[in-house]
């Protein structure tokens, strides 16, 4: 009766709450930097966290505005944190609408068991937002949204490393159809930082972003992207400026098969360089192929390759690198679903030294799985599975590197 009660008042309320594990594996070995044949120790870095969470969302809907909150509680091995969000949608006419948004997070971390964790240092903290959007359309499909907002980090203590900031970011975003079968997306934003008792982290950013998809034919989509940043510090060695445009192109070669392309170039250009700030350039180039044979599986494979230049000289942390994708998608409706995901591939820098790190193969191995175990009208079961492999094999075996993170959440929802 009250549940009928609630959903006349426009009042929706819903809970999840889980237990969850999470482990991983850092192995690496710490090496003489001169003489590189003397080796200090091995090394080996474990964590595990387990964590327990309830999290409530209540909604209210009005036919003039809307009310959601969203209350997160978390009780783990290594912390206890409660995540608050606040939002309130109006429309105040037929082409406006208000939406604002506040955010806060506390996060204490105790060291109950410490033997559990890893010598990673981690500072309590307390984290508020709060953001104000005013969208404005001019059709349906022609959209403007204003948006500023504020953050601030307190750390609990602060240092030189965690250290308390307030940052504000405003947005202006475009939204517009060109034709029946494209549309632009333009934003431009203005972000800066401010640090009480760090200077040295205070900057000022501006960045534009620009995005173009369209279905050229019927067979073929095309995207091109372009975001520029121009940031500045007191410290004229760390201000730069960064240009990344991208291509996306893909094809259905019938109801089976797409082939797609893709080319993201990233320029990174200093106002003084130093050994630790070089002007480059990185660019990523890759073709996938997509099969799906029916409408449970679908396979993906393609080769990518990736490079790094300086420009004023050849550096240590110049590198070219080629890999090959695997992928395998299984969807079993309504409740089963996982990924498999292998990069396979090489990566040789150009000046081999072995000073900054020496050649290497490398196996970056990503499994995602979903299962909806139970499914009843009061609510369901699911279980969530994560497993990251990822090892590496130097020429200079002082500098094989061995990662391995996994997690498995089971949760409730009603």
């Amino acid at each position: 009766m009250s549940l009928i009660l609630l959903m006349i008042l426009g009042v929706t309320i819903s809970n999840d709450a889980g237990v969850e594990g999470y482990y991983s594996d850092l192995r690496y070995t710490i090496a003489d930097t001169v003489t590189r044949d003397t080796i200090i120790r091995d090394t080996i870095i474990p964590n595990t966290e387990l964590r327990s969470y309830w999290s409530l969302n209540f909604t209210y809907q009005h036919p003039g505005y809307q009310i959601q909150t969203d209350n997160n509680l978390q009780l783990s091995t290594a912390a206890l944190a409660d995540y608050l969000n606040f939002n309130f949608t109006k429309t105040l006419n037929s082409f406006l609408a208000l939406t604002a948004v506040a955010d806060g997070e506390i996060r204490y971390y105790h060291d109950y068991f410490s033997q559990l964790q890893d010598s990673i240092l981690r500072n309590s903290y307390l984290n508020g937002k709060l953001n104000i959007n005013l969208q404005y359309r001019f059709t349906e499909q022609i959209i403007i949204n204003a948006t500023d907002e504020i953050e601030h980090q307190h750390y609990l203590p602060a240092d030189s490393f965690y250290y308390n900031y307030y940052l504000n970011r405003t947005k202006l975003t475009f939204n517009a159809p060109l034709g029946d079968f494209s549309t632009l997306l333009l934003e431009c934003g203005f972000n800066r930082l401010w640090t009480p008792n760090q200077p040295r982290q205070n900057y000022t950013e501006y960045n534009v972003y620009l995005n173009w998809d369209s279905y050229l034919i019927q067979t073929w989509n095309l995207q091109l992207e372009n975001f520029f940043s121009r940031r500045t510090y007191s410290d004229t060695t760390r201000s730069y400026l960064e240009l990344n445009p991208s291509l996306f192109i893909s094809r259905e070669l019938g109801s089976a098969l797409e082939v797609s392309f893709n080319e993201n170039p990233r320029l990174t250009w200093f106002d003084e360089t130093t050994a630790v700030y070089q002007n480059q350039i990185t660019n990523q180039l890759g073709m996938e192929i997509e099969f799906r044979p029916n409408s449970v599986l679908t396979f993906r494979f393609g080769p990518q390759t990736e490079l790094l230049r300086s420009f004023e000289r050849i550096t240590a942390q110049d590198y070219y690198e080629f890999a090959l994708n695997l992928g395998i998608d299984l969807i079993h409706a309504p409740g089963l679903w996982c990924s498999v995901e292998d990069r396979l591939g090489t990566r040789h820098y150009l000046l081999n030294d072995s000073a900054f790190q020496s050649n290497y193969r490398f196996n970056e191995f990503n499994f995602y799985g979903s299962w909806k175990i139970l499914n009843t009208a009061s609510g369901e079961l699911r279980l969530e599975l994560m497993l990251n492999i990822s090892p590496e094999w130097h020429q200079e075996a002082i500098d094989n590197l061995a990662a391995l993170t996994s997690s498995i959440q089971l949760q409730y929802s009603w």
